[in-house]
């Protein structure tokens, strides 16, 4: 049976522990102005907006789109922005509620497991099962929908959302009606 060596580089091992802990930051700006620990920092800070570009290629699922114009450019930025404040916002709302209620948010993780920071596409994703039907016959009609469950009555709670939005009446009254 063969057997395994191994044999250690002891002059490569140190010259690359030369590198350890050294962190190489690049800038354009003057030194004065940003100094390494403000670049570090600033770069310590670039998850944030990772997570939002993630967030709009994940949950809010924008897709490849041509626009061409540039006013057009503009419009679709702007709305995408304000999604995506929007999209923090409710997530920031939730997790501020469930810390000052003192109890984290059962039913919307999978396993039962108990959560102080729901991510918002879990919050939205709760309300997936709303259908509104309506059955028309002839010239009546009739409108049904289902009773919200537990969990979407605390995260509307939780959101500062009325009940009543989420009503039959809500979703079934004519344009120009309050």
């Amino acid at each position: 049976m063969p057997a395994l060596s191994i044999d250690r580089n002891q002059q490569a091992i140190e010259e690359k522990a030369t590198l350890d802990g050294i962190f190489l930051m690049v800038s354009n700006h003057k030194k004065q102005a940003w100094p390494a620990s403000r670049l570090l920092a600033l770069y310590k800070r670039q998850y944030k907006v990772e997570r939002g570009f993630s967030v709009l290629k994940g949950p809010l699922a924008v897709s490849p789109m041509l626009l061409e114009k540039p006013e057009r450019i503009c419009s679709m930025m702007f709305i995408m922005t304000l999604t995506l404040q929007l999209y923090t916002l409710i997530q920031r709302q939730a997790a501020l509620e469930l810390s000052q209620r003192g109890s984290p948010l059962e039913g919307l993780m999978p396993n039962k497991i108990k959560t102080w920071r729901p991510q918002t596409d879990k919050l939205l994703a709760a309300f997936d099962n709303i259908n509104l039907v309506e059955i028309v016959d002839g010239e009546t009609s009739s409108s049904h929908m289902a009773s919200l469950s537990s969990l979407q009555l605390e995260v509307l709670q939780l959101l500062g959302v009325p009940v009543g939005k989420y009503s039959l009446n809500a979703f079934t009254q004519k344009s120009g009606e309050t």
